[in-house]
């Protein structure tokens, strides 16, 4: 694991994660791509020996339990996960506005917790709303010993693609074709398993698509993106954002609609909307 100034605090947290003394529930933030899961992941491997240890990525978690509570059938997957002695939680906003997910995943954290049991959770800054989680969840997470990866230095990140490509077998050669000032750790990576598989380095990440499309839109902000506001202009930047993912980049409605918060039919109307505007 790459290890620095950005991530070694919290790196040194779950190093030293002892369940037998540790807070019920420890948060991890960072900017989407900063390694939160690679942390979270580590950690699994440090306690899974020992310990019986779950680890739900929460996007797939709300899948599973929809699908099961279609089926009526939910019960033997609801007590083994209870009887977790560690939760390891990845990316909880994703279950933002999910009434039915939340209140699931509520009494799945308690009763962890009322049995011995510890959780720990990551989120993405940008994404994360303690709000949307519903009262009861962000109660919890409002009391957790909470710990931040840090923003990560230009010289960190070009440190970072070094350590990466050397680690995969594979030359930097074209790395000044990387604006890896803007791109984040998980970024970088992508685009060095690209290399690393016979191709050129090359926007592939959605993150950065998105950074990139949305900076050619004057006076527009990210904010903006993902509020609420029904000016023209805002609108049609948000038409035009899903768009260009969609059409110039390859980005799936589900994939844009997961990193905007938004749903995947209000995605889909966007990009309906703004290819009727452009063929009047």
């Amino acid at each position: 694991m790459y290890v620095s100034q950005y991530n070694g605090l919290c790196y040194n947290v779950l190093n030293s994660y002892d369940p037998a003394v540790a807070p019920d529930i420890l948060l991890l933030r960072g900017c989407p791509g900063s390694g939160k899961t690679v942390l979270l992941e580590y950690l699994l491997k440090k306690l899974q020996r020992r310990w019986r240890v779950s680890f739900l990525d929460s996007a797939a978690f709300a899948r599973k339990f929809a699908f099961l509570l279609q089926k009526g059938d939910y019960s033997v997957w609801r007590k083994e996960l209870r009887a977790s002695q560690i939760l390891l939680l990845d990316d909880i906003h994703a279950l933002n506005g999910k009434k039915k997910t939340l209140e699931e995943m509520f009494y799945t954290m308690k009763d962890v917790i009322s049995r011995g049991g510890k959780v720990v959770v990551t989120a993405s800054d940008g994404h994360y709303s303690p709000e949307a989680l519903g009262a009861r969840i962000q109660a919890n997470l409002i009391t957790a010993l909470s710990f931040a990866i840090k923003d990560a230095s230009v010289e960190e990140k070009e440190q970072f693609l070094l350590y990466y490509a050397r680690r995969k077998g594979v030359s930097t050669d074209g790395m000044a074709a990387l604006p890896v000032s803007d791109m984040s750790f998980k970024e970088i990576a992508i685009a060095v398993d690209g290399h690393a598989a016979g191709e050129p380095f090359v926007l592939r990440d959605l993150g950065l698509a998105y950074r990139q499309v949305l900076s050619a839109l004057c006076g527009v902000s990210h904010s903006d993106i993902v509020g609420r506001s029904k000016k023209t202009a805002i609108v049609r930047a948000r038409r035009e954002i899903c768009h260009r993912l969609t059409e110039d980049f390859g980005f799936s409605h589900r994939d844009i609609a997961f990193y905007l918060g938004h749903t995947v039919n209000c995605i889909r109307q966007r990009c309906r909307a703004y290819a009727a505007r452009e063929g009047d």
